[in-house]
């Protein structure tokens, strides 16, 4: 009993919002604005407004005041509505049409 205990302490301990912890939440703007920091470590806080699933997961569309953004996840994805806390990378994905840049950044989730 003390075992199953010490699990569900562990557990809680590992969920810890984001907004609990020592972490600073980037705006989405600031986020769009990194093409030039590929793949760096953000922590986003928003409201999923739109959800595409693939056969392994999907990408979901995160809001917050100032944005928004794709973000690629394994697994199950939030519902519309859900406001969630995330852990993520930054990507870039390049579309060079006529000499011109159209690329987006877009987060995969950790």
């Amino acid at each position: 009993m003390n075992q199953l205990r010490l699990l569900g302490l562990i557990f809680l301990l590992g969920c810890t919002p984001l907004a609990n912890s020592n972490v600073s939440i980037s705006p989405i703007q600031t986020v769009q604005q990194q093409q030039e920091n590929r793949r760096t470590q953000v922590y986003l806080k928003g409201e999923v407004v739109q959800v595409a699933p693939f056969l392994q997961g999907g990408a979901y569309l995160l809001q917050d005041e100032t944005g928004k953004i794709w973000v690629l996840r394994e697994g199950d994805l939030p519902q519309v509505g859900d406001v969630v806390e995330i852990a993520g990378q930054t990507q870039y994905q390049s579309v060079p049409i006529e000499n011109r840049e159209f690329g987006e950044v877009y987060i995969q989730e950790r």
